[in-house]
């Protein structure tokens, strides 16, 4: 009988030990920034504004895109200086980029060039006009596709990097 007290014992001791040992090691944890509320929010507004623009630009005849856009990039350089913002918008049949990313971004898939060409965006103010139906973007390392015969005349994606997390927002 004392021989299975004492197993008793032995098993009650290492069952404790191997508690008291497992709730003291190190757990790997993932500690992510606050998502950026404002930056969410800031797309909106530039979505609703660059929709009114281009509808302003229709009924006119007139051509405030660009205008607004510099104005909005001269705001974000000195307000938001993380935010970095591309501008896509489809009119008079050419599909526009406005490049505002530090990076450099690739397009494909327009009529002028042959079966998978590229050509690259690059970094802050690349301004090329395409004409086509499909557009295929890739901005750091993200891809995004455009069918423009859905109707849609404009495109703004915008990103923020936030203690090396990266942050996308795209609005259609």
């Amino acid at each position: 009988m004392d021989s299975k007290r004492g197993q008793f014992f032995i098993l009650a001791a290492v069952l404790i030990a191997s508690l008291v040992f497992s709730l003291s090691i190190a757990k790997n944890v993932l500690i992510g920034s606050e998502k950026p509320e404002d930056f969410y929010l800031i797309g909106e507004q530039l979505d609703r504004e660059l929709k009114a623009v281009l509808d302003y630009d229709l009924i006119t005849g007139e051509d405030k895109v660009s205008d607004f856009i510099n104005d909005s990039m001269d705001y974000f350089r000195r307000t938001k200086p993380y935010t970095e913002v591309v501008f896509m918008y489809y009119q008079n049949g050419n599909f526009t980029i406005e490049n505002y990313a530090n990076s450099s971004i690739n397009v494909s898939g327009f009529v002028p060039c042959m079966v998978g060409c590229e050509i690259s965006v690059g970094g802050k103010y690349g301004k090329p006009v395409v004409s086509s139906r499909l557009i295929n973007l890739a901005i750091n390392g993200q891809n995004f596709e455009y069918n423009l015969s859905k109707g849609s005349k404009s495109y703004i994606v915008l990103m923020r990097t936030v203690n090396r997390e990266i942050y996308f927002d795209v609005k259609e």
